[in-house]
């Protein structure tokens, strides 16, 4: 089995984090809002590792990982969510997120608050179009691991 790179060994550090997060979100009793902003909060930490470290991975690495993080709309539109936590996205007018089937909902930034986002679970919001999209927090994140998992798994092969 070839040796990981020091970037890799980095990143597989912030996704063990990122994997407890969600971990800790799906073992709470009661509903945990500052939980569940702290999951999202360690994916935007993992993704930042990945910018980080991205020069020190090999050649297969890095692509392998690209899929997981850069060439992934899913991925980006999770972000949108952090900082709807952080209260930054009061400069735009709108912000899009995918669906894990990469379907696109484009959100009014007014409308989505930090509050209204992380209400539930499940909360429900609704897009600059006045449908309404049943958001699964935990399915998403669920799903966001799963691919950042696959892509580190490959990663690990690379010779």
């Amino acid at each position: 089995m070839p040796a990981p790179s020091r970037a890799l060994k980095s990143i597989e550090i912030d996704f063990d984090s990122f994997r407890h997060s969600i971990e800790k979100c799906r073992s709470a009793g009661d509903f945990d809002s500052a939980a569940l902003r702290e999951a999202y909060g360690a994916h935007g930490r993992l993704r930042e590792r990945y910018r980080d470290e991205e020069r020190g991975l090999t050649p297969c690495e890095r692509m392998a990982l690209s899929k997981g993080f850069k060439h992934d709309h899913f991925s980006e539109g999770m972000m949108h969510f952090r900082h709807v936590s952080e209260h930054i996205t009061r400069d735009r007018t709108t912000f899009t997120i995918w669906t894990p089937d990469n379907v696109p909902i484009k959100l009014p930034s007014t409308e989505s608050s930090a509050r209204a986002v992380f209400s539930s679970l499940c909360p429900t919001l609704i897009d600059v179009g006045g449908q309404a999209h049943r958001i699964d927090h935990l399915r998403w994140l669920d799903e966001m691991e799963k691919r950042i998992a696959e892509a580190l798994h490959t990663a690990s092969l690379c010779d």
